[in-house]
C-alpha cells in the first residue's frame, strides 16, 4: 500500500540521519520515531493481508510488534523473556492504531529504562475481552518508576503520548508499581 511505502521511506530516511548523529540522546529520539512509524506500518500490513480493511486480529499484531521491538532495542545485551497471553480478538482500525502506539511506547520505555544494570528481564502482555470490554495489560519486572512520578501528569513524551491515546480510546488506564510496573488499559470494543 502507498501509506505503508511512505512510512518505510520516512523510516529509512530517519535511519540514514541517525548514522550521522553522534549524540546518543538524539539517536534515541530518531529510533523512537522510527519505531512509532513501524508500529503503524505493521497495522497497515496486517490490514492488507486480510480482505477486511476495517478490522485486524490484534493478538498477532501484539506478538509481531513485541518481538520486533525486543530485537531492535536490545541487540542481545539483556536476556528479555516475552510472555504473551493473547485472546484471538479483532479490533477496528480506530482502536488498533492508538493501542498499537501505546504498546510501542510501553515496550520501548521498559527496554530503555526498566532493566538498567540487569542481565535479564521479563515483559508480560495480556489481551482479552470480557463483556465487550477490552482489557490490555502490560507488565515488566524491572526497576519500577520513581515514587514521585505521577504518570498522568508526567512530562515524559512517551507516557504523555500513552495518556493521550488512552483518551482517544475513551478508555481508562491504571498503574501498579510492584516488582516492576503493570499498566492496565480498559476500553469498550465498540465505542
Amino acid at each position: 500500500s502507498q501509506g505503508k511505502k511512505n512510512m518505510q521511506i520516512i523510516s529509512s530516511k530517519l535511519n540514514l540521519q541517525s548514522n550521522y548523529i553522534s549524540k546518543p540522546e538524539l539517536t534515541s529520539i530518531i529510533m523512537d520515531s522510527q519505531n512509532r512509524i513501524n508500529s503503524m506500518a505493521l497495522i497497515h500490513e496486517k490490514l492488507y493481508n486480510t480482505n477486511d480493511f476495517s478490522n485486524i486480529y490484534f493478538d498477532t499484531y501484539i506478538s509481531d510488534l513485541s518481538h520486533s521491538l525486543v530485537s531492535s532495542y536490545n541487540y542481545g545485551k539483556i536476556d528479555i523473556k516475552l510472555k504473551l497471553n493473547l485472546e484471538k480478538i479483532q479490533l477496528s482500525l480506530n482502536n488498533a492504531i492508538p493501542l498499537g502506539l501505546i504498546l510501542n511506547e510501553l515496550i520501548s520505555n521498559s527496554l530503555k529504562y526498566a532493566f538498567t544494570d540487569r542481565e535479564k528481564g521479563r515483559l508480560t502482555i495480556s489481551f482479552s475481552c470480557v463483556n465487550e470490554e477490552i482489557i490490555f495489560k502490560f507488565k515488566d519486572d524491572g526497576i519500577g518508576l520513581p515514587k514521585e512520578i505521577d504518570f498522568m501528569k508526567t512530562k515524559t513524551l512517551g507516557l504523555q503520548l500513552v495518556n493521550t491515546l488512552v483518551e482517544q480510546l475513551r478508555g481508562e488506564i491504571s498503574l501498579k508499581i510492584k516488582n516492576g510496573v503493570c499498566f492496565t488499559i480498559k476500553f469498550n470494543k465498540f465505542e
